[in-house]
C-alpha cells in the first residue's frame, strides 16, 4: 500500500488569486530517494487531527516566509517579516499532537523553526548580525549550484542520531536562513551545531516516533549527500514500520 506524506502548504499569491504551493526539491526528494508518495495539505487554519489517521508521516518544508514573533511572545519588529501566518496557524498547534500519534516527522528550514516554537523555543531574527555568529543568509545569486554549494560545518552530537547515520561528528551543510534558534523548545535535544554555536539539528528527546528536524536543505541533490540520503531513508523506514 502507498505511504501517504503529508506536507504542509505555503501561501502565495498569484494574478490577485491566493495559492498553496511547496517547492519541487522537496517533493522531488521524498520521490526520488523513497516509495513515499507526498501530498499537499492546504493551510487553511483548520483543526487537520482529523487527516492524521490518514498520514503516515509528516514533512515539514522550507519557504521564505518566517514565524510570526507572536507566536513565541516577542514583538514584530521590521526584521521579522515575511509571514505566512496561515500555515503557523495550521502547524505549530498541532506538531506536538502529531508527535504523541507517533507519526513519523522530518522539519527542514522553516519547518525546523516551527517546531522550535511549538515546544515553546524561540527565534532570533537576524542571526549574522550577533557577535561571533557567521552570515548564515543564502548567496544571493540564480545558481542554484551555488546557493546550495556547502557553506559551513556543524558538529554532530557524539552518540546522537544524525551521528549514527553517518559515522562521522562533522559534516558540511549549506546555509540559506537569517533567523535562527535563540532558546531551544523543552523537550528537544540537539542533534548538530554550527561552527559559530548556532543550533542546526535537533530530534524530539521523548517521541515515540521518528523526529529529526535541521536547519540546513538536504533536498539540494540529496542521492549525493551521505547524510541527506540517511536523512529520507531513515524517514522512510520509521514510515514503514509504522
Amino acid at each position: 500500500m502507498t505511504k501517504i506524506i503529508g506536507i504542509i502548504a505555503d501561501t502565495g499569491n498569484l494574478y490577485g488569486n491566493r495559492v498553496f504551493f511547496s517547492g519541487e526539491r522537496y517533493l522531488q526528494a521524498i520521490t526520488d530517494l523513497t516509495d513515499l508518495q507526498p501530498i499537499l495539505i492546504p493551510p487553511l487554519g483548520g483543526n487537520i487531527m482529523s487527516l492524521l489517521d490518514r498520514l503516515d508521516g509528516v514533512m515539514l518544508t522550507g519557504n521564505v516566509s518566517n514565524v510570526h514573533p507572536s507566536r513565541y511572545g516577542q514583538d514584530e519588529t521590521e526584521k521579522h517579516p515575511p509571514y505566512d501566518e496561515s500555515r503557523d496557524g495550521t502547524a505549530i498547534p498541532y506538531l506536538d499532537k502529531i508527535i504523541a500519534h507517533e507519526i513519523p516527522l522530518i522539519a527542514i528550514c522553516r519547518g525546523f523553526q516551527e517546531l522550535n516554537v511549538a515546544y515553546g523555543g524561540t527565534l532570533h531574527p537576524a542571526i549574522h548580525e550577533i557577535d561571533g555568529r557567521l552570515d548564515h543568509r543564502r548567496i544571493k545569486t540564480d545558481d542554484a549550484a551555488i546557493r546550495y554549494a556547502p557553506r559551513h560545518s556543524v558538529k554532530l552530537t557524539e552518540g546522537g542520531l544524525f551521528e549514527s547515520w553517518v559515522g562521522t561528528n562533522e559534516i558540511m551543510v549549506n546555509s540559506l536562513h537569517f533567523q535562527g534558534v535563540d532558546k531551544l523548545g523543552d523537550g528537544l535535544e540537539v542533534e548538530a551545531v554550527a561552527e559559530d554555536g548556532t543550533i542546526e539539528g535537533f530530534i524530539v528527546k521523548n517521541a515515540k516516533g521518528f523526529t529529526a528536524a535541521v536547519q540546513w536543505h538536504p533536498e539540494y541533490e540529496p542521492a549525493t549527500n551521505k547524510f541527506s540520503k540517511c536523512f529520507y531513508e531513515a524517514f522512510a523506514e520509521a514510515v514503514f514500520a509504522r
